[in-house]
């Protein structure tokens, strides 16, 4: 009998000691269930931790420490304040609102919003647990004031939203939108965004599941114009490296965060800091000089252009990244494995895409000059040279895209 309970004892104490030895193997390599006990573990605390805003009792995740005594606008200091009205968001009178302020504080309109209202459907937040359980659940997130009075803002990744000038949505975007609303130079609006990758990544060298930063251009109207992964801008021009450069551990995927975008903003602002500096520096602004290279074609019309471009551009790709074969005994040219970056970096785009987004030249005299205007004025381009050479076509074809460019386009450039 005595033989029997010491062996129960035994085996109890030795199923304790392995099941501890594995939690602690679990913790130290995080290998299986560990994902599971963490993802469980972060939802009780997140739960825990909004408890009171989850049962409207008291909006702590807007609750900060008052650095100043006082209601409202408590200082004023003209020295540093910018001239005009002021537009802010934040949490007003328990709820989420944007104002538009007079120096004194004192209010010219305001654009109260809850989020259930504006986005009664969250089928489009993944995973789940990021669904704000209450309307104090989430915050504004990026906003911005338009000359009509309306005002576009997106929610802490719950999705973009615009209202006029009396509250009443005007549309909205139903994806993971963040951080920021920048304006862009031609219409419509740069805004981050998330992917939730949970299954088959993209990118072989990072294990779901994580956030992929997304950059999304949205049409004046609401709708999503481009978009465009930060990750495989990393990963297509050969900067993984950055992001593994501290180890995994410094890449955020514990939090499964990868890159953390937090604002996207348009070049032209970057050229024209550029050019400002150069004038503060004592240059002389107009001497300072941008070029731009492009792959061009004038065609007699759009139609006869692409048709012509599209199989010359195809080769002329084809051609060069196979360049470097043909020239044994030498050494691999940089000029020759910057042609593979660059069809890397194209290979998710059409022909139509490169044309419709004025990345090659191509189409009627008209369309090549206003393609010429839009990239001189989004870009500040002081020069600009054209490669007509394109793969597969004769040198007659090719003489007379020059032509009609010389005779019918350069002319109308100033």
């Amino acid at each position: 009998m005595k033989h029997r309970d010491f062996s129960k004892i035994a085996f109890v104490v030795s199923a304790a000691l392995l099941a501890f030895g594995y939690g602690v193997a679990v913790g130290r390599y995080q290998i299986f269930p560990y994902g599971a006990i963490k993802f469980g573990y972060d939802a009780i605390a997140l739960v825990f931790d909004e408890r009171e805003m989850i049962a409207k009792i008291r909006p702590t995740k807007h609750l900060l420490k008052a650095r100043e005594s006082g209601n409202g606008v408590v200082r004023v200091d003209e020295a540093q304040m910018a001239p005009g009205l002021t537009f802010i968001s934040g949490f007003f009178d328990r709820g989420l609102e944007m104002r538009l302020i007079r120096p004194d504080g004192s209010i010219v309109n305001r654009w109260p919003v809850r989020f259930h209202d504006v986005f009664p459907d969250t089928s489009h937040i993944k995973p789940k647990w990021k669904i704000p359980q209450s309307d104090w659940n989430t915050d504004i997130h990026g906003a911005i004031a338009l000359p009509d009075g309306s005002v576009v803002f997106s929610f802490e990744e719950p999705g973009l939203a615009k209202m006029d000038r009396c509250g009443a949505i005007q549309w909205t975007l139903p994806r993971m939108t963040h951080h920021s609303v920048d304006r862009a130079h031609d219409g419509g609006f740069w805004v981050p965004a998330l992917r939730w990758i949970e299954s088959a990544s993209p990118f072989p060298a990072l294990t779901p599941p994580y956030e992929e930063d997304t950059i999304l251009k949205v049409s004046p109207d609401g709708k999503v114009l481009m978009e465009l992964s930060v990750l495989g801008l990393l990963f297509e021009n050969d900067l993984q490296a950055l992001l593994f450069a501290n180890g995994p551990d410094g890449i955020g995927l514990d939090k499964l965060d990868v890159t953390h975008l937090n604002d996207v903003e348009e070049l032209r602002a970057k050229m024209q800091a550029y050019f400002s500096a150069r004038k503060a520096a004592g240059h002389d602004p107009s001497s300072a000089r941008v070029l731009g290279v492009y792959h061009a074609w004038v065609g007699e019309s759009s139609a006869e252009a692409r048709a012509a471009a599209a199989p010359g551009l195809a080769e002329y790709h084809s051609a060069a990244s196979q360049a470097h074969g043909l020239t044994p005994g030498m050494a691999d040219p940089a000029s020759y494995r910057s042609h593979e970056q660059h069809r890397a970096q194209m290979k998710h785009l059409t022909f139509d895409d490169l044309v419709e987004q004025s990345r090659v030249l191509v189409g009627s005299a008209a369309e090549v000059r206003e393609k010429i205007e839009y990239v001189r004025e989004r870009l500040y381009l002081t020069d600009l040279a054209g490669n007509f050479a394109l793969g597969g076509l004769s040198d007659a074809q090719v003489r007379a895209a020059m032509r009609r460019f010389m005779q019918q386009v350069a002319p109308a450039i100033r």
